[in-house]
């Protein structure tokens, strides 16, 4: 039989968290730990602590702010598998000088991260080998983190839940990276018929009297500010567990942690959703307003009536009266002008 001699394990302070290190921290929070340390003599922030990753990551963005040089990255032939499950190649591995705390609590170790070319609200994810490496001892309830410095001792690293709470925001307004998907490359434009100048001269006009109307009879529209659009696959979240007829949608490939945190937060505020217009009685009009821009030099005219089918005329009777039961609407004689109901369905059915 043979002995086999394991070596000594590494010395390991005592990790301790306590009610001192709750000071500061807004309860009950679910943010994750994210800190500030110097890496390659560079002190950077938004550091995200993810004791799930099997891999230091360092973004390409922050790649670049660092002026790290590119020859100095290492090619590599794997992929890396993000949160949402697709692939996507790093632009290399490098080795970088780290350095936790200051002056008696420092720790300065070497390590490897691999350069992803990825939007991301982070810089730097710091997973478990430079975890292990300082013997990093992690809690995400008090935000903090301790670990071993040069001389042995125990020190704490703390996190700034603002930051971690301003890179949530941007992670959520963050849209998906588009890819072409094949089948979408651009085809050679068919040439247009040619049109005779009476063609020409008719779309000339209506074109012409369709721009002098917007401009004379259409207040002009305010500047907004770029709304972010949705994109990719979705996925139904029920407000109410168990209640299908008050869901939302949410995308599909968000970050598990984040996606967790978006549901906890509709879900604490869904009564803030109106899913009827009995739902959201008296509405400032500071707040919201339709307008009705109408020349008053203009004769008004009577249009037609439409006929509607038995499907679709009971439809518009029961949104009738549920506007009326609400008070958004109020029963008005115009004698000379008759505008018939436009049915637009929805995406939801």
């Amino acid at each position: 039989m043979i002995s086999v001699k394991w070596p000594p394990l590494p010395a390991q302070p005592r990790a301790m968290f306590d009610e001192y290190d709750q000071k500061g921290i807004i309860y009950p929070h679910y943010d994750p730990l994210v800190v500030a340390m110097r890496i390659a003599n560079w002190e950077v922030d938004k550091i995200l602590i993810d004791r799930g990753s099997s891999a230091n990551i360092i973004y390409i963005s922050a790649f670049n702010e660092l002026k790290l040089d590119r020859k100095d990255l290492k090619r590599v032939s794997y992929e890396v598998t993000g949160f949402n499950g697709s692939g996507l190649t790093p632009e290399g591995i490098i080795e970088l000088s780290v350095q936790v705390g200051e002056r008696s609590r420092r720790r300065d170790v070497r390590a490897e991260f691999l350069v992803i070319n990825s939007p991301s609200p982070y810089n730097v994810i710091m997973g478990r080998p430079l975890i292990h490496k300082i013997g990093g001892v992690v809690s995400t309830y008090h935000l903090a983190m301790t670990y071993t410095t040069n001389e042995g001792w125990s020190a704490k690293l703390r996190g700034s839940q603002k930051t971690a709470q301003q890179c949530y925001i941007i992670a959520l307004k963050q849209p998906a990276k588009t890819r072409q998907q094949p089948g979408s490359e651009r085809r050679p434009t068919e040439q247009p018929k040619r049109k005779s100048r009476k063609r020409k001269r008719e779309e000339y006009h209506k074109e012409r009297d369709k721009q002098k109307l917007v401009r004379e009879n259409f207040e002009p529209a305010k500047e907004e500010m770029a709304r972010s659009l949705p994109s990719g696959e979705h996925v139904t979240v029920e407000l109410t567990e168990g209640d299908p007829s008050r869901t939302v949608k949410i995308m599909k490939d968000i970050d598990p942690g984040v996606g967790v945190h978006l549901i906890e937060l509709l879900r604490k505020n869904k009564d803030i959703f109106a899913f009827s217009a009995d739902e959201m009685p008296g509405i400032d009009l500071a707040v919201l307003v339709h307008k009705l821009n109408v020349k008053e030099d203009i004769k008004l005219v009577r249009r037609k009536k439409r006929s509607f089918s038995t499907e679709k005329n009971q439809a518009i009777q029961e949104e009738v009266e549920k506007l009326l039961e609400a008070g958004f609407i109020e029963p008005c004689d115009y004698p000379e002008w008759l505008a018939n109901v436009v049915m637009v369905k929805k995406a939801n059915g």
